[in-house]
């Protein structure tokens, strides 16, 4: 029986091979749509689960409630905390602390800038990441061992995969403070996993955190530490065990954070919690600046969402054709019925169709899912496999989804046909109404999704328009960035004289000043007291004397630090006008900043001036208090040299850039880039978006239009008659193609009115993530049912100016 339904359903396919070829080619393009969300989303979720103890790993956090009832949540722990911890819990099996920055490892007279980090001996019996050389076990259990990845064995030695063993026992320098370290590699892993939170190209004993700065500092503001629990530790009664230990090891931090102002009265405002290292990159409020950024799950599940919404308006195409059709297959279902048939059969065989439709759609959908896959890759930035579609859970979700898609299109047809009573189909009556209103509701749905994603798109790249062309306080257009490194505060001043001095005979670079480190690419925050004793916070920037002007920025108040007076770099500070507003200053000129870098200054500096706002962080937030000092005692001296360049000669200026480098510091590596592409860089998740709703909305509009084409063939079809009638009685092709088309323009229509308060929601939402947005501006709601009638009358047209120049007495006679 089962064989004879799969010819029957080939049979009528072919014959019907014009509607056969829209639902399949709807289904490939929402199947390869689906196929590829789903590749992202579970690449999202596979996140850290690879490594062989994942599920009894956990991060420390601290989650602490400030006054006002914030949450808030940080990963810092003391250097010294986790010998502690793990002295004082049995169940911990292994504990790793984990700092990160970037280093310049010497081979020779040469180096190569890559990722550190610094670790305790067990990290790599803890993690999974494989050893291609050596031994996990042992490899940082001498201090002077250093476990490289396969990419940094390659940059270091110039090795290849099958030479990867010979660097073991090679020597690498890190040099700090004109005091070299030598290290000896001891093991080679495998390249980091892009789904793995903790990325890095070469790891180090944190037993040389006191020598070797690679982001840490004293008071552990980033150094993360990481426990494998045994098996049989229960995590909540763990983490209560936690509170009289954490009370003693940050009792005077706690105390700290109370006295100023920044935790909230109670036993219960500090405490300790263990978070899942599966969990680390679907929670967003605990950020760590040198992990990799995690993302907020909700975009996963909305990702989905729009996949299946497009895989919906592909089964709606199938309903809608098989709804149209059902009057041509009346009399064979009541043919059907009268020879003996069940409804059961009668079901399976119309179920049977769907399926058989649905499984070359899928086909189709994979060949279109590979083919698209490398520029997906790039739209969304990350490096999904065609491997990753042979995986056990993209093959389960493929069946899965085949058999839902199948049961979801076929369910509603086939209950309809095998509904038919054989003796009013064979009489020629049968009720349409409810079937065509019913139809007319799913091409309504189908364009209120359409126009939905039209409408989001446009709104969308208004706002990232709006985000690249604000003003942001400075001039970021042929700004150079020139990352100077592992520079010490004794070469810095050298270093940045040299550049000056060689660069000031080309005409093409207007101005070169130091900073601290550029916007985008770190920042620092520091406190003081003010006049009521309370204690306040703002961002801190170390910057040159040609800083203010090389970046464009006014001074609205006061002056700007001054060349002539050299007390200036040792005994000012310039604030932003963010800093005067909220901690409400008046006359701020001529005030002191009590205890800020105490550690640095002598005496309290004196404000000298105040900047207008910049936005130095993403427009994601409001302007946060800022302050800028010259001292060169400060630890981020010289992160960067800025070199302003005129648009006439970029590339040959960068070469005279390379070139100075190479002659003030030969053997260190050369990287830069520019202001404006790291400020665009901001947004990069934000763009993704943006193409991602478009790629949606080209695919949810084609697929739609599939299914009109389809339902205009039928319409045409079924009133052959008519117009050959009204082309008689003197209809001219335009009014038959009105006739035709209008009844489906007003459906688009209605959708269009549908849609914009849908679409108007979601915006507003995704708007909020913004300090500075849009207004959401009425044109989008124009434009989109606009396109969406205009695509929809190509469609019509075509099918129905062809009826329109059939000859009518042709017509009059098919039709009979």
């Amino acid at each position: 029986m089962f064989r004879n339904y799969i010819k029957t359903a080939f049979r009528s396919l072919k014959k019907r091979v014009g509607y056969t070829v829209i639902n399949v080619n709807g289904f490939a393009i929402g199947m390869a749509c689906c196929l590829l969300i789903f590749m992202l989303v579970r690449h999202e979720w596979s996140y850290n689960r690879f490594h062989e103890h994942a599920d009894h790993i956990y991060r420390t956090t601290i989650h602490y409630y400030s006054p006002e009832g914030e949450l808030n949540y940080q990963n810092m722990m003391f250097p010294d905390f986790t010998p502690a911890l793990v002295e004082e819990f049995p169940s911990i099996v292994h504990a790793s602390r984990f700092v990160k920055g970037s280093s310049d490892f010497w081979v020779e007279n040469e180096s190569v800038r890559q990722d550190l980090v610094e670790v305790d001996a067990p990290f790599f019996q803890m993690f999974s990441f494989p050893f291609v050389a050596g031994d996990p076990a042992t490899a940082l259990v001498d201090p002077s061992g250093m476990v490289i990845t396969e990419r940094a064995a390659e940059s270091l030695f110039g090795l290849s995969d099958n030479e990867l063993g010979q660097a073991i026992g090679k020597t690498v320098s890190i040099i700090r403070n004109e005091v070299t370290y030598d290290f000896l590699v001891s093991g080679v892993a495998e390249n980091i996993p892009n789904n793995s939170s903790l990325q890095f190209d070469i790891a180090i004993s944190f037993e040389n955190y006191d020598n070797i700065y690679v982001g840490g500092n004293n008071w552990g503001g980033r150094t993360s530490t990481y426990i494998q629990l045994s098996e049989e530790q229960n995590v909540l009664a763990l983490q209560e065990a936690f509170v009289p230990f954490v009370n003693t090891q940050f009792g005077d931090y706690i105390e700290g954070l109370r006295e100023n102002g920044f935790l909230a009265e109670g036993a219960e405002s500090f405490n300790m919690l263990l978070q899942p290292i599966t969990q680390l990159h679907q929670q967003p409020d605990v950020w760590v600046p040198y992990e990799e950024s995690p993302h907020d799950p909700k975009y996963s599940f909305i990702l989905a969402g729009i996949g299946l919404l497009i895989l919906l308006i592909a089964c709606i195409n199938f309903m809608i054709l098989s709804i149209g059709l059902s009057t041509s297959r009346a009399r064979e279902v009541g043919m059907r019925k009268v020879l003996g048939a069940q409804r059961s059969q009668l079901i399976g065989q119309f179920w049977g169709e769907a399926l058989l439709q649905t499984s070359l759609g899928l086909f189709l959908g994979l060949l279109i899912a590979v083919l698209l896959l490398p520029f997906f890759n790039q739209l969304t930035g990350e490096t999904l496999s065609i491997l990753n579609l042979g995986t056990v859970e993209v093959l389960a979700a493929t069946i899965g989804l085949l058999l839902l898609v199948g049961f979801i299109a076929g369910g509603y047809p086939s209950l309809l046909l095998s509904r038919f009573q054989p003796i009013l189909v064979l009489k020629g009556v049968l009720n349409k109404r409810g079937r065509s209103i019913f139809s007319r509701s799913l091409v309504v749905l189908q364009y209120t999704i359409s126009i939905g994603f039209i409408v989001s798109t446009l709104l969308m790249s208004q706002q990232l328009k709006y985000l690249f062309d604000k003003d942001l306080g400075y001039d970021k257009e042929r700004v150079m960035v020139v990352n100077t490194g592992q520079v010490s505060d004794v070469d810095a001043p050298r270093v940045l004289d040299h550049f000056k001095n060689t660069l000031s005979s080309n005409v093409y670079v207007s101005n070169v000043a130091r900073a601290g480190t550029s916007f985008t690419r770190g920042s620092d925050r520091n406190t003081w007291m003010d006049a009521q004793g309370v204690t306040r916070s703002a961002y801190n920037f170390g910057v040159g004397f040609d800083y203010i002007e090389l970046m464009g920025m006014d001074i609205v108040e006061g002056r700007n630090f001054s060349k002539d007076l050299s007390s200036d770099s040792t005994r000012s500070v310039l604030v932003n006008e963010a800093l005067v507003r909220e901690f409400e200053m008046e006359n701020p000129v001529g005030q002191r900043l009590t205890n800020w870098l105490s550690g640095v200054y002598e005496e309290p500096p004196v404000i000298i001036g105040v900047v207008k706002d910049f936005h130095f962080r993403s427009l994601r937030e409001e302007v946060q208090p800022a302050v800028m000092n010259m001292h060169p005692d400060y630890y981020n001296f010289m992160g960067a040299i800025l070199i302003k360049i005129k648009p006439d000669a970029i590339a040959s200026t960068i070469d005279e850039v390379e070139q100075t480098w190479a002659s003030v510091l030969p053997g260190k590596p050369f990287t830069y880039s520019f202001l404006d592409e790291d400020v665009a860089g901001q947004y990069q998740t934000e763009e993704q978006w943006q193409s991602i709703v478009t790629l949606s909305a080209v695919f949810a509009i084609l697929i739609a239009s599939l299914g009109l084409f389809g339902l205009a063939t039928l319409t045409v079809a079924r009133r052959t008659r008519e117009i050959g009638i009204r082309k008689v009685l003197g209809a001219n092709v335009r009014r038959v193609v009105m006739l035709i088309a209008g009844d489906f323009i007003k459906l688009v229509l209605i959708a269009s009115v549908l849609a914009a308060p849908l679409a108007f929601w979601g915006i507003h939402n995704w708007l909020q993530n913004f300090a500075y947005a849009i207004d959401i501006s009425i044109w989008p709601f124009v434009v989109a049912p606009v396109v969406a009638v205009c695509i929809a009358i190509l469609t019509i047209s075509s099918r129905a100016a062809q009826a329109a120049l059939t000859n009518p007495v042709q017509a009059l006679r098919n039709s009979t």
